[in-house]
């Protein structure tokens, strides 16, 4: 038997992303790879209401849809797209999906952040050298997910918050006063608006289980322009990020400017860099075991954990 073509969306917060790959068994060849910066939250940021503005309902759409042509072309026979935290808590990002998923003939599903959780366990599995104790770190636009298997019972145990980069560099925003309706970034920030973030994120966070990633790698996953790349641009390396690493690299990017983040190399949603930074400060402290320190992994957003998980198909 030939190998399946399948089309996997991972429609996030601020990323929409796409794979087309040939999967037979566990084996995925990726044919077409795509991410596209869409920051729907920060939209959502700038309503009053709560929705996502039409146009950004119309560039959804439109990515969406030339998306799903290309994948056309390279033979894909099954689709599914997962949306994740904005679609879940906006008042209209549901009822948009769904009138698409009929427009387009194939499946959009906002998908609870437990199944968030395992595609992202899966993802950084099939990336990593996996082990018994592997945890799986994953950060968007508007949540995170720390996951590792359960000791028993089967099934993963997790620790879910409802807080992202787009959350974080909004919260910060509103802390600087500017009007959320025209902000567009989040430099420069102060040491001491930075503490008040930090104190915003850690009073939204849950309560965290046992601490994790002790005895077992942490390995977070991510785009280019998600908070773990930022981490690994700023500290230098990729493997090992410490809490301490994080410390100092706050330390020595705080009050600067946007050009000059830019001339230090961070191209990517520039002024979202601290609060990228401090988010995953926050969570680290809160949950993470401490001297621990997490891998970055390069990813294209969960769609990988889709392609394999069996019952996205059927």
């Amino acid at each position: 038997m030939p190998p399946t073509i399948r089309c996997a969306f991972d429609i996030g917060s601020g990323m929409t992303k796409m794979v087309t790959a040939a999967v037979e068994g566990g084996r995925v060849e990726t044919l077409h790879s795509h991410e596209e910066e869409l920051l729907v939250r920060g939209d959502v940021a700038r309503s009053t209401d709560n929705t996502i503005s039409a146009g950004m309902l119309a560039r959804l759409r439109a990515e969406i849809a030339r998306l799903r042509d290309v994948a056309l072309a390279l033979g894909a026979t099954q689709f599914t797209a997962a949306a994740t935290a904005v679609f879940r808590t906006s008042a209209n990002g549901a009822a948009f999906l769904d009138a698409l998923s009929d427009e387009l003939g194939m499946r959009i599903q906002v998908i609870a952040q437990e199944l968030e959780a395992e595609l992202g366990f899966l993802t950084a599995s099939a990336l990593s050298a996996d082990s018994p104790t592997l945890v799986a770190w994953d950060s968007g636009g508007g949540s995170f997910q720390l996951t590792t298997r359960a000791v028993v019972g089967g099934g993963y145990d997790t620790f879910l918050g409802s807080v992202g980069a787009s959350t974080s560099t909004a919260w910060l925003m509103e802390l600087q006063g500017q009007d959320r309706k025209t902000a567009v970034s989040a430099n420069p920030a102060s040491a001491d608006q930075l503490k008040a973030l930090e104190r915003q994120i850690e009073e939204s966070l849950p309560r965290a289980p046992a601490r994790l990633g002790r005895p077992g790698p942490l390995v977070a996953i991510g785009s280019a322009a998600s908070a773990f790349h930022v981490a690994a641009e700023a500290v230098g390396k990729s493997r090992g990020i410490t809490l301490a690493d994080l410390d100092a690299a706050i330390d020595t990017h705080t009050g600067w400017t946007d050009a000059q983040l830019r001339d230090a190399g961070f191209e990517s949603q520039t002024g979202m860099v601290l609060p990228k930074l401090a988010l995953l400060r926050c969570v680290m402290r809160n949950s993470v075991a401490e001297g621990c320190g997490f891998d970055y992994v390069a990813a294209n957003g969960n769609c990988l954990g889709m392609l394999l998980l069996e019952k996205l198909w059927q």
